[in-house]
């Protein structure tokens, strides 16, 4: 029942329960056998559905058992859950794991499948996500993964943003550092496969612990075929021009290299502590600005060093810019520095 008021208490009006929604949980309180202690709902976020209908709260995907507990996004095109999975041949062995739900208004399922296929086709890594189960056979198609207590980064941050700020500087450093390290990491990986992530941004990079984080939503990931560096991809007016490297928005190109931009924009956003890159403008001024040669400010707490990283990652020719190898060996490098680079006391 408790769960029901927080549900109609969420600070997103959009992510509260219609009224047919609560009529027809209502029932469902008086024939359920378990009652959940207060301490549940600690981290509630509301009364756990599928689409328009109630979805269950156990069933079976794959070799997994899955009880779902309660939603963490709603968006437009996609909802989310967190839930508990077991598999079924072992009820000891218990995780936490994300159920992620394309929406009716947008179940492509053959779209949900190229994603699925991508996905099952990258080799685990430390800072890539999981991919643990999925369906598409039957309503609109989900599949499960790992769990990031923390959420994404872009958020982190900017929850966190004052123990940044008011934290020691060594310790900051390394902790935003090893961040960094973690998604170059990833993205190597990915572009060694031949995968191009097309979307790379602060909000779709999870955080597992506070120095480890893994790259996550392949909805506009590509598969690079036939040796072809490049991709073409229709232009939507949804895409995140913010993130797009110059090639992109003349061109509407993709590639690793593009990537590497988009890495550069979200070093931006790491140590910005979760600011909006060109926040205020509208895209066709973004597109404008980019192609006759502007990028993103200096931070004034930023050094020029850690600043220079993010202009090798925006060179206007693609080439110029950095492997995501050499990321890797300068990231690791920024993590282990023990003199300042990151001047917080000058943080606005």
């Amino acid at each position: 029942m408790y769960r029901l008021m927080l549900s109609c208490w969420v600070t997103r009006h959009e992510s509260r329960p219609s009224f047919g929604n609560i009529i027809s949980s209502i029932p469902l309180m008086f024939t359920s056998k378990s009652v959940q202690k207060p301490s549940d709902h600690k981290h509630g976020h509301g009364y756990v559905e599928f689409s328009k209908r109630p979805f269950r709260k156990h069933f079976k995907v794959d070799r997994y058992i899955i009880r779902v507990t309660k939603e963490i996004y709603r968006g437009k095109y996609s909802h989310i859950y967190e839930g508990m999975a077991r598999t079924q041949d072992d009820s000891d062995s218990v995780k936490n794991v994300a159920v992620k739900e394309v929406t009716d208004e947008a179940s492509d399922k053959s779209s949900m499948q190229r994603e699925i296929d991508l996905m099952k086709s990258i080799p685990a890594h430390e800072n890539v996500i999981k991919l643990l189960a999925h369906s598409i056979k039957e309503g609109p198609p989900y599949f499960v993964t790992e769990f990031a207590q923390h959420g994404n980064l872009q958020q982190y941050l900017i929850k966190n943003r004052q123990h940044f700020i008011k934290g020691g500087t060594i310790e900051s450093h390394r902790q935003l550092f090893s961040f960094a390290k973690d998604i170059s990491c990833g993205m190597e990986h990915l572009s060694r496969i031949g995968v191009t992530h097309n979307y790379l941004a602060a909000k779709h990079v999870l955080v597992f612990t506070e120095t480890t984080c893994k790259i996550a939503n392949f909805g506009y990931a590509s598969n690079v075929t036939h040796g072809k560096r490049t991709l073409s991809m229709e232009k939507k007016d949804t895409h995140p021009y913010q993130w797009m490297a110059l090639e992109t928005l003349t061109k509407w190109e993709f590639d690793t290299f593009t990537d590497v931009w988009a890495f550069g924009v979200v070093l931006w956003e790491i140590v910005t502590l979760g600011k909006k890159p060109f926040e205020g403008y509208q895209q066709r001024d973004v597109k404008w600005r980019i192609s006759k040669g502007d990028r993103l400010y200096k931070p004034i707490h930023c050094s020029d060093e850690v600043y220079d990283v993010m202009l090798a990652c925006w060179r206007k020719k693609p080439k110029d810019r950095p492997t995501f190898s050499k990321l890797v060996d300068i990231t690791k490098r920024l993590r282990d520095r023990r003199d300042e680079l990151l001047y917080f006391s000058k943080y606005k």
